[in-house]
């Protein structure tokens, strides 16, 4: 998933003429972007957004089929190892600006908590579970303005699929 991210970014920087991009992501999805900041850099990266992401695992992984459950299950090697590369990656100033959106109603990432990135602005959301918040407009909104980089404005508040 990571090399095909990695094709998906050179080749919307090639169509548009952008230097970087700024990626959101859902759920495992955010494993996949810090897998690519991982293996690429920030060199084509402006900014992470992600949403609802096990950034520490899930126990739900445990019953979970294939590589990818194992990856995300708390404690796992592969969590480790990334977290240890953004250790490193933080102290060189090697991280793009990050928000992280998670939910303590979240019923795929348990503990919820764990939709806490380290390195990242970490944004709690409210009365939202794991497919509610994809599909929230108010969500939408947040991420737009933290796609702008403007703190302030994002505080907490119920989530509302629209």
């Amino acid at each position: 998933m990571r090399e095909a991210l990695a094709r998906e970014i050179e080749s919307i920087c090639t169509a548009t003429g952008a230097e970087r991009v700024s990626l959101v992501s859902h759920s495992m999805g955010g494993l996949v972007c810090r897998a690519y900041l991982r293996g690429h850099g920030v060199r084509r990266v402006a900014r992470l957004v992600t949403v609802g992401a096990p950034h520490a695992g899930t126990r739900v992984a445990r019953i979970g089929l294939g590589a990818n459950a194992r990856q995300m299950a708390p404690g796992s090697a592969w969590l480790a190892e990334l977290a240890g590369h953004e250790a490193r990656a933080l102290s060189l100033g090697a991280l793009p600006p990050a928000v992280a959106f998670f939910s303590y109603h979240d019923n795929y990432v348990a503990p919820q908590v764990s939709g806490r990135l380290e390195w990242a602005r970490n944004v709690p959301l409210g009365g939202s579970g794991h497919v509610e918040m994809y599909l929230s407009a108010h969500l939408a909104d947040r991420v737009a303005v933290a796609l702008a980089g403007e703190r302030a404005t994002l505080r907490t508040a119920p989530i509302r699929a629209a």
